[in-house]
C-alpha cells in the first residue's frame, strides 16, 4: 500500500496493491536531489576516523557520530545506535535486528541491507546509498531511504518515512510518509540545511 500519489516515467504495475492517491504514468523524468556526499564526508572526518569495519553488537546502546568508517557498518541484533552526527561509510551498511535512531544522515558508497526493524518516529534518520542499492525487510522501520543511482526495495515491511531511488519496488509492504518529516530541511531536496551544517 502506498499512502499517497505515485508517479512513473513508464507504467505503474500493481496486483492487489493499493495506491490511495493519484497514479500518473508517463510523467517527466525527475531530477534527483544532491546528497551532498562530499560535505557529509568532511563533517564525518572532522568527528573521527575508523579504519576497517565498525561493528555494534552485544545488545547495548551506542552514541555515535560524526564518524568516517573505511569499511562496513554493522548493527547486530538487539543493539541500538543513536546518531549524534553524520556517518560516512565507504563499505556496506548491514543492520540485522538492530536499531538506528537520530535525526541525522548515514551515507555509504556501496549497499544498504536492513533486516529486522527499528521504530522511533520522533527521530527519523536519512540513509543514503550514494551509488548502490537499499534492500529492506521489515517488520517496521522508520527512515528516509534514498538511492539516487540504484534500487530501493521494501518488502514484508511497514516503512514510516519516505523512499526514493532510480528504481523502487514495494512488495507486501506499507509505505507511510511520516508526519515528523514535515518541516525538516535536511532531507534530500532541501537546499538550505546541509549547506550550513557544520561541527566545531
Amino acid at each position: 500500500m502506498v499512502n499517497g500519489d505515485a508517479f512513473a516515467v513508464g507504467s505503474v504495475t500493481k496486483g492487489i496493491e493499493k495506491i490511495t492517491g493519484t497514479v500518473t504514468e508517463g510523467a517527466g523524468v525527475l531530477q534527483f536531489p544532491s546528497v551532498y556526499a562530499e560535505l557529509y564526508k568532511d563533517i564525518a572526518q572532522e568527528g573521527g576516523n575508523w579504519t576497517g569495519d565498525k561493528v555494534f553488537s552485544g545488545g547495548g546502546t551506542y552514541y555515535v557520530g560524526p564518524l568516517y568508517i573505511t569499511g562496513d557498518l554493522e548493527v547486530h541484533p538487539w543493539t541500538t545506535v543513536i546518531l549524534e552526527g553524520p556517518l560516512y561509510v565507504v563499505g556496506d551498511i548491514k543492520v540485522n535486528q538492530g536499531i538506528i535512531e537520530g535525526e541525522e544522515h548515514i551515507l555509504c558508497e556501496s549497499n544498504v541491507n536492513i533486516t529486522g526493524g527499528f521504530y522511533n518516529a520522533a527521530t527519523i534518520p536519512v540513509i543514503v546509498a550514494i551509488t548502490g542499492y537499499i534492500d529492506l525487510v521489515g517488520p517496521i522501520v522508520t527512515a528516509v531511504l534514498y538511492a539516487p543511482e540504484g534500487q530501493v526495495r521494501v518488502q514484508m515491511c511497514e516503512l514510516y518515512g519516505a523512499m526514493g531511488g532510480a528504481d523502487c519496488i514495494v512488495s507486501n509492504a506499507f509505505v507511510r510518509y511520516a508526519q515528523e518529516l514535515h518541516g525538516r530541511q535536511d532531507l534530500p531536496g532541501s537546499e538550505l540545511f546541509p549547506l550550513t551544517y557544520s561541527y566545531e
